[in-house]
């Protein structure tokens, strides 16, 4: 039996993976885990101005299972604490009814907390202690129009990896997006992508209402543990959760 603690963890993991994803991840090439690594690659420098606040997905990874995808957003902010900046990640997804958020937080490495360098570690407490996982997000580009983001979940020896091309327009230039797609294969980094329709999409959420903080969430997670138990399905654990977090 799946100790409590480990279990807890475990379900944190993946709550902080899928909530960066609207509750949906890609899986690499042919939608299976790969006995590859994540690449090593040269994101750009990060101006807080230019990042921060409301981004409408346009185009992203296809997801396996759904046909389409509509009126997904991100919302980053950075947040200042005792170990350095943070990056708040804020994810929202349209189900054809009402918007529902995520959000979790990113840290760049510690070797790279001196510089701009567009790095940032998901689950980083975990990562910390176990150096055959990976999860970082990179900024590819980033302009006042459009950015690249590209992420890749590593666990020695598979991986899965993601991308997105963000815009602050719901009408991009379609030119300037497949550009800008192109830059993942000249980083060696292949992926299907599929647009994201943005038309007819209702109000969505203010972008300025963020999380729960940390102890809040973790709360969430023993909350969900103790009344559903862990020998439920991990559905249920995900269900109650959003319930729990939704923003």
């Amino acid at each position: 039996m799946i100790s409590r603690i480990v279990f807890v963890k475990l379900v944190e993991a993946v709550l902080t993976f899928t909530g960066l994803l609207g509750g949906s991840f890609a899986y690499h090439r042919e939608y299976g885990y790969h006995d590859v690594k994540c690449p090593h690659l040269s994101p750009v420098h990060v101006v807080q101005s230019l990042f921060e606040g409301r981004w409408y997905e346009v185009r992203r990874t296809t997801t396996p299972g759904q046909t389409q995808e509509t009126c997904n957003t991100v919302d980053y902010r950075f947040r200042k604490e005792y170990d350095g900046w943070v990056l708040l990640i804020k994810s929202s997804t349209f189900d054809g009814e009402a918007y529902s958020s995520l959000t979790t937080k990113a840290k760049q490495p510690y070797e790279f907390r001196k510089s701009s360098l567009g790095i940032f570690n998901m689950n980083y407490d975990m990562i910390r202690t176990n150096p055959d996982m990976a999860n970082t997000l990179y900024v590819l580009h980033l302009d006042e129009e459009l950015a690249l983001v590209y992420l890749c979940f590593q666990f020695e020896p598979f991986k899965v990896d993601m991308a997105w091309i963000l815009s602050r327009s719901k009408t991009p230039d379609h030119l300037a997006m497949n550009l800008l797609e192109q830059k993942l294969p000249s980083q060696g980094i292949v992926l299907e992508m599929t647009d994201v329709d943005q038309q007819n999409c209702p109000q969505a959420m203010p972008g300025n209402r963020f999380i729960l903080d940390e102890e809040e969430k973790h709360k969430a997670y023993l909350q969900c543990v103790d009344d559903l138990g862990t020998n439920v399905d991990f559905n249920d654990i995900l269900f109650c959760y959003n319930e729990k977090t939704r923003t």
